[in-house]
């Protein structure tokens, strides 16, 4: 099965290289954005030569700030990379450069040759519901435009919330079939409004892709979906997002926890195939004992 890896990387280039070593095999093809503010010269020498490697050209890359619609146009511009090599993908897999794959390479493309679609849906922005994750849509935000957000416009202005279809917001990670994708791209390209709405949301990379899998025929087959959760407590606790094991439980929880060999057996125990957040220095012994239980040496 032909897998399309979608890698958003800023940092790290020696973890992003073992990354994509990890991940190679001879259906499985690497599409790597390095953010615009970064500097790409590394990520070159290290990854220029590999097989099966794109690296986005400079006219593709872009800025991604926080809470931006930056990450959003990553990820979409990765998409369009893969659509153009010609040969179908039946998996596109969105990943960060700070992801690492916790089993087996057969394993990954058994799971992912799966009619589901791996990704992870918490909540409905409905008018009543959610709290301050209402306020991602329901309000303005300048992320993208740092005067005006300096200025403390963000937030403050309030706007409809789009009539298209229902928002969800969830997991930023996801792994999707080509069936699922068609779709995406079409609606997208049906609803010009849609992309410059969430233009000015924030963390739209949590609500964009989610929102327009919901809105299609491949809803059912959502693999982390809140609406078929029997335990609403159970599944907002559960590590697993989509087919990514990512810990949240630091608070405030603006950012995932950094994973170490404490993290080991509850990973391994997941039904997730990738796991973030690695740091090539803190993680270091927990990436040599994965890799170690990937090949089958214990």
């Amino acid at each position: 099965m032909r897998i399309a890896y979608l890698i958003l990387v800023h940092n790290q280039p020696a973890h992003v290289a073992r990354l994509v070593r990890a991940l190679a095999s001879a259906e499985a093809w690497c599409f790597i954005h390095v953010e615009q503010r970064s500097d790409i010269t590394p990520f070159r020498a290290l990854l220029g030569d590999l097989p099966q490697v794109t690296l986005l050209p400079d006219g593709e890359r872009v800025t991604a700030r926080r809470y931006g619609y930056g990450l959003t146009q990553a990820a979409l511009n990765l998409l369009a990379a893969a659509r153009r090599t010609g040969a179908r993908h039946q998996r596109y897999c969105l990943l960060s450069g700070a992801d690492y794959p916790i089993k087996p390479a057969a394993t990954i493309a058994h799971q992912l040759a799966a009619d589901v679609e791996y990704v992870r849906v918490d909540r409905r922005l409905a008018s009543g519901q959610c709290g301050e994750h209402l306020d991602t849509v329901r309000r303005l935000h300048f992320f993208d435009w740092p005067l005006l957000h300096r200025l403390g416009l963000s937030n403050r202005m309030p706007r409809p919330l789009y009539r298209g279809f229902p928002l969800y917001h969830g997991s930023q990670w996801w792994a999707l079939t080509d069936a699922c994708v068609d779709e995406l791209l079409a609606e997208i390209q049906r609803r010009p409004g849609y992309t410059w709405f969430h233009r000015f949301s924030r963390t739209p990379d949590e609500i964009y892709f989610q929102s327009l899998v919901k809105h299609s025929s491949r809803a059912r087959f959502i693999t982390h979906d809140f609406e078929r959760a029997p335990d609403q407590a159970a599944f907002q606790a559960l590590h697993e997002h989509g087919a990514h094991y990512v810990d949240w439980s630091l608070k405030p929880s603006s950012h995932p926890r950094v994973l170490t060999m404490a993290d080991l057996p509850a990973m391994l125990a997941s039904n997730a195939l990738f796991a973030r957040k690695f740091d090539v220095q803190a993680s270091a012994e927990l990436l040599d004992c994965i890799d170690r239980h990937r090949l089958g040496a214990g």
